[in-house]
């Protein structure tokens, strides 16, 4: 019942906009069927448990991660999508529940994506020197774990979009709680180059899409407890 009058009243236009979204993402070539399918069912929880803020910060994700990715890039699959997005859906669900953790929450994972996804894509172009983890030895552009100053100084950039795409849409958050979602968003994408260093070899094909996944993850709790922290 939660549920219904959730929609029928503050969620019903983030909801009706999440179709359009994603074939907008498969009609520009940025995801597969599937993976739009996938998208659209993670947007669906979001906004349903999120609302506009919840919206706002996903469209943050989605335009500036598309707008970073280079042009011939492979169309994003339903497990892309799925590990980029569980996470930050899992927490709008809980939100939508009557958790007072779970709209931060969603904040530090899309952070954590959008950081990642920015320091990942800009930092091959411009860090002429990736090393590993930052300060090891140098690494080959794109390599796991190869970090560049300018990458990551950009994902500290992105990292706060997120929360402040949620704040102008109604999130009830200070610039202090901005900047506290920010940090996890951050801590996401730093956890996300510690695990590809040592973990992501270890899983596979698709590695790279599970370690996203706990990336993301430990970005949403530890914005959890950080926002939950200057609540209480």
């Amino acid at each position: 019942m939660h549920l219904i009058a959730f929609t029928l009243t503050d969620g019903i236009g983030p909801v009706l906009t999440v179709p359009v979204i994603a074939l907008a993402a498969w009609a520009s070539g940025a995801m597969s069927w599937r993976g739009a399918l996938g998208g659209f069912l993670i947007g669906l929880a979001i906004t349903a448990g999120a609302g506009w803020a919840g919206l706002a910060m996903l469209g943050a994700l989605l335009l500036f991660g598309t707008l970073v990715s280079r042009r011939n890039a492979r169309r994003r699959s339903a497990l892309q999508a799925f590990c980029n997005g569980a996470a930050a859906s899992a927490a709008a669900l809980a939100a939508l529940a009557g958790a007072d953790w779970g709209l931060a929450a969603v904040g530090g994972a899309l952070s954590a994506a959008l950081s990642d996804t920015v320091a990942g894509e800009l930092g091959q172009r411009l860090g002429r020197k990736p090393r590993l983890l930052l300060f090891g030895p140098v690494l080959p552009a794109g390599a796991d774990g190869a970090m560049s100053v300018p990458g990551t100084l950009l994902g500290a950039l992105a990292a706060a979009l997120v929360p402040l795409f949620g704040l102008l849409a109604g999130a009830p958050w200070d610039l202090r709680s901005v900047a506290l979602i920010a940090g996890a968003g951050l801590a996401g994408n730093l956890i996300d180059s510690l695990l590809g260093a040592f973990v992501q070899p270890r899983l596979g094909r698709h590695g790279n899409d599970w370690v996203n996944l706990m990336a993301t993850g430990a970005s949403a709790l530890l914005a959890a407890q950080l926002v939950g922290a200057i609540s209480q």
